[in-house]
């Protein structure tokens, strides 16, 4: 596999004014001004119920696009992320050729990163072997990030890739720290994705969004992490708008499954098998949609595969299950209950129980497949086979 090494950053007057844009996008959202325009534009209910359309999340008109079925070159960026990892798998088994990019200077990740990229480069020479292909006609990886201009310059001129999963983000869900990362990450690295899928004439942009966008009944961001994500998805707006170039966002819901980010699920299956204490917000009674990553990376392939002009779809299962009972599955297939600490109401926190999937069934095809319970039983399995083989979460 073809390994480069980023070239140091350099800054161009387009990222820059890219950054100026967004930057103010992201401030308005606290003032409250872009709240008072964005019911023009087609966003996707983020409820099953309660969606008045007063708010800006009303469900665009839309008739389903035939998809693209052939051999695709396609530049995945946060590939050695959760998702990223998972799409970019999904991409190679289907014989896609497939370049990926991500960061390798995190060291609280870095570890669970190098594995997540080592399974892929096995998967990799196994289909180039398979397949009589060269190594990297299948998978190409860069050390890097979408705010390094030189690197992605570097990308675009010698892959030419026509469709584009731009995952790569700076996650925080409610935590409410280092909102300049955020938004350097977030809005910026959108931001200049975007310019150079327009640079480059590219077919498709698909961009991972987050729950967190829809906030409150009032559709209000509740953290700067929120804040940057709805502010992405109206920076990519504006670019179909400005320049047709055709771009789908997806909101996540409450995903789950092997080599997650250690969040809530993979924290809790690690202290109840381990006989550890395990902190929770709230009375367990909240519901969140939790989604398998499988389902996940479905809809993503299904969306770069149908190049909308512009779409915003949500991704869940489109029914909640409580803190409880997520805790009382993972006891089941554990084997142990847990030990269980109560604490408050966590700051900035989005719960959603009913998710609205309809737009993304109707001109996606997508469903969820993979139970709630199925996804715990494949997580543990996952998990205690993980300690064996040594990957690092």
């Amino acid at each position: 596999m073809m390994i480069a090494i980023a070239p140091r950053q350099r800054i161009t007057p387009m990222s820059q004014l890219a950054f100026y844009i967004a930057t103010a996008h992201y401030i308005s959202f606290f003032s409250g001004t872009m709240l008072q325009t964005s019911t023009k534009l087609p966003w996707s209910p983020c409820r099953s119920v309660s969606c008045p359309a007063t708010h800006n999340c009303i469900q665009s008109p839309g008739i389903a696009t035939v998809p693209h079925t052939g051999h695709k070159k396609v530049l995945v960026t946060g590939a050695a992320g959760f998702i990223g990892s998972h799409v970019a798998s999904s991409l190679i088994e289907r014989g896609d050729e497939v370049i990926i990019l991500d960061e390798m200077n995190d060291s609280d990740e870095l570890k669970s990163k190098q594995g997540k990229l080592k399974l892929l480069h096995e998967k990799a020479r196994e289909l180039a072997r398979l397949t009589d292909r060269r190594g990297e006609d299948v998978l190409t990886f860069y050390d890097g990030g979408v705010n390094n201009h030189d690197l992605m310059i570097d990308i675009f001129e010698r892959h030419t890739p026509k469709w584009i999963c731009h995952l790569e983000e700076k996650a925080g869900g409610a935590l409410i720290v280092e909102p300049p990362l955020h938004v350097r990450a977030n809005v910026e690295g959108t931001a200049n994705m975007l310019e150079y899928s327009r640079m480059f004439n590219a077919t498709n942009v698909v961009i991972i969004s987050s729950t967190n966008v829809c906030g409150d009944s009032h559709n209000e961001p509740f953290s700067p992490y929120a804040a940057t994500k709805r502010s992405a998805e109206l920076i990519s707006y504006t670019y179909h708008k400005l320049f047709g170039l055709r771009v789908t966002n997806l909101r996540s819901f409450s995903v789950f499954g092997p080599r997650g980010r250690l969040d809530v699920l993979d924290k809790l299956i690690s202290r109840v098998s381990r006989g550890e204490a395990i902190e929770f917000y709230g009375d367990g009674t909240s519901k969140c949609d939790y989604t398998y990553i499988d389902d996940i990376v479905a809809g993503v392939q299904r969306a770069l595969d149908r190049p909308y002009p512009f779409q915003i779809f949500n991704l869940g299962r489109g029914s909640g299950t409580i803190f409880s009972k997520i805790i009382s599955l993972v006891e089941k297939y554990v084997g142990k209950r847990g030990i269980l600490n109560q604490t408050g109401a966590q700051l900035g926190g989005v719960h959603f129980a009913d998710v609205d999937v309809s737009k993304a069934r109707k001109l996606l095809g997508f469903s969820s497949s993979v139970s709630v319970e199925k996804g715990v039983e494949l997580m543990v399995k996952w998990y205690n086979e993980s300690l064996i083989g040594g990957f690092a979460m």
